[in-house]
């Protein structure tokens, strides 16, 4: 029994991304696996601690393959950030359910991670800045909070919502159309036209300048 807590994990996983905390019983996570209900509660205490360690373990897991040790270039990271949801099916759906389910320690288990999260893509995004990659008035902060924005879209548009078969991109050409979006934002120096107020048009004209630069 070993690997008991470790199978516990993947089978919480499994089921609580599946069918959320209420939806999961004891019962079920046992049989799933493989070990009985007394288990469960010898390593864990409570289901409610086991869904919160397995938040927690998910969590880590995204941040690790989302955020390499060694950066050559604003496209690895990108890529990085992008694949890492992909890999995972269940950590987005764990997220989803904690919003919905409004799981008690659920805020403050994401708040936690998403501090240190944002603060390892912040310096390394402030690394790229220091190397040329990126401007240097780019708010890393901010670079990074438009990063993972770009990245739980994309995942929710192909993985949860599935509302991609009339596209006429493959995924993996919209992830570079997307990379190129943000690369320029950070990159350029060519604002978008104005009106005679100075705010920034917002109509198909400024879409068509971004889009025609970011396939540069």
């Amino acid at each position: 029994m070993a690997d008991a807590r470790s199978k516990i994990l993947k089978a919480a996983a499994a089921l609580f991304a599946a069918r959320g905390f209420h939806g999961t019983t004891t019962r079920a996570l046992a049989k799933r696996a493989g070990v009985n209900e007394a288990t469960i509660f010898k390593k864990f205490r409570s289901k409610r601690r086991l869904y919160r360690e397995t938040l927690e373990w998910k969590l880590r897991e995204l941040a690790e393959r989302s955020l390499p040790a060694c950066v050559t270039d604003p496209h690895q990271l990108f890529t990085q950030v992008i694949e890492a949801r992909e890999q995972d099916p269940h950590v987005m759906r764990l997220i989803l359910f904690g919003v919905l389910e409004a799981f008690p320690e659920f805020k403050t288990v994401l708040h936690t991670w998403r501090r240190d999260y944002y603060s390892r893509l912040e310096s390394i995004i402030v690394d790229q800045k220091k190397s040329g990659a990126v401007a240097d008035d780019v708010p890393a902060t901010l670079a990074g909070v438009a990063l993972t924005g770009l990245a739980i879209y994309h995942y929710l548009f192909f993985d949860v919502f599935r509302i991609h078969d009339d596209l006429p991109v493959s995924r993996d050409e919209l992830t570079e159309f997307y990379y190129r979006l943000w690369r320029y934002g950070l990159c350029e120096r060519v604002p978008f036209p104005t009106n005679e107020s100075g705010i920034r048009r917002r109509d198909g004209e400024g879409i068509k300048v971004l889009a025609s630069s970011a396939q540069d």
